[in-house]
């Protein structure tokens, strides 16, 4: 049972995803789209791709998965590896630039565009008007020739919170940031759109559009589209190259086998023996050194 799962710190997985299932069955909701989980520990999932106001990065798709894409419910914010992040955000501005409507100027700042800088707006509606959608597909967990897209619209990407220095008014931080040097995390930026299923037993996680964040608020819903049939597969789980496996394992063999000479001197021989003390030092230094003959 559950509760003899859970008594024992074991979580029955199939029983798990059952019971989400059947509730998310009982409910109107829209169709649920499943991707494959290729690393389970991390609820690592594959980017087939990313479109920002509908025109693709154009970037080979292995590259939105260096070294890994996983989905965090811990994680607040969108986060991309700066070679995606970048692209992203250039794109957003390049939008705003060529806005006719009246731009705030805090987008102008860089602080906006990493995340410190709120951004006051008179109507939310107009705000997130100036902004595209962010759409990011995978590939279907069925068969590698099908994929789908779930959708993330501004409303989500742009956080609402009180202004620091104008109280009783609304402003806006930009919450997708810079993952330097680490993974994709899909967080609660792009999840809260979207009904979440993680199915572990069938090794696979499921979207389905929710209306839950924009009902009261009459804003647009994120949308999921798909199944989408393409002609060949693609391979976007990134692989490290093999010169950069085998030069990491050689890095860590020469660490590891440092580290047991160090202790292995350490235990064959005193303290006293193998460090000396300053005076003991120059003392040896002394008796080492030849005297000169007296005249």
């Amino acid at each position: 049972t559950s509760a003899q799962g859970h008594a024992e710190g074991v979580l029955n997985d199939t029983f798990s995803n059952q019971t989400i299932q059947d509730w998310y069955n009982s409910k109107a909701h829209g169709a649920m789209l499943y991707t494959k989980i290729v690393e389970q520990n991390f609820y690592s999932i594959v980017i087939d791709d990313l479109k920002v106001g509908g025109v693709s990065l154009g970037l080979e798709c292995q590259q939105y998965n260096n070294p890994r894409t996983f989905v965090d419910s811990g994680t607040t914010f969108l986060s991309l590896p700066s070679p995606i992040f970048f692209p992203v955000v250039n794109r957003i501005r390049h939008q705003l630039s060529h806005s006719n409507a009246t731009v705030p100027a805090c987008t102008r700042s860089e602080k906006f565009w990493m995340g410190v800088l709120r951004c006051p707006a008179d109507s939310e509606a107009s705000f997130f008007s100036l902004f595209p959608d962010i759409a990011i597909s995978f590939a279907a967990a069925e068969s590698d020739l099908q994929y789908f897209t779930v959708t993330v619209p501004p409303h989500l990407y742009l956080q609402s919170m009180p202004c620091l220095d104008s109280p009783g008014h609304t402003c806006f931080m930009f919450s997708i940031q810079e993952s330097a040097g680490g993974p994709c995390i899909l967080g609660t930026v792009l999840m809260e759109g979207y009904d979440v299923v993680f199915d572990r037993a069938n090794k696979r996680i499921g979207f389905a559009a929710s209306s839950c964040a924009v009902e009261a608020r009459h804003l647009a819903k994120p949308r999921l589209s798909g199944l989408f049939t393409r002609s060949s597969s693609k391979q976007c789980q990134y692989v490290e190259p093999d010169g950069f496996q085998k030069q990491s394992s050689l890095k860590s063999t020469v660490i590891f086998l440092s580290a047991v000479a160090f202790i292995l001197l350490f235990v064959l021989c005193s303290w006293d023996n193998c460090f000396p003390s300053s005076s003991e030092r120059r003392w040896h230094w002394f008796r080492a050194v030849p005297q000169r003959p007296d005249d």
